[in-house]
């Protein structure tokens, strides 16, 4: 039994979705590290 129009477009959202939270997850982690670095170079001071 196949999707419906509504149905195939509700699943293509939520991949564009997912994969957009995978990029702002992936850029939080790397503004994560920066700050954690940026910390330790007070730290060392």
């Amino acid at each position: 039994m196949g999707y419906g129009r509504n149905e195939e477009n509700a699943l293509r959202e939520i991949r564009e979705l997912e994969r957009a939270l995978e990029q702002a997850i992936r850029a939080l982690r790397v503004a994560l590290n920066q700050l954690r670095e940026i910390e330790e170079n007070f730290e060392d001071d």
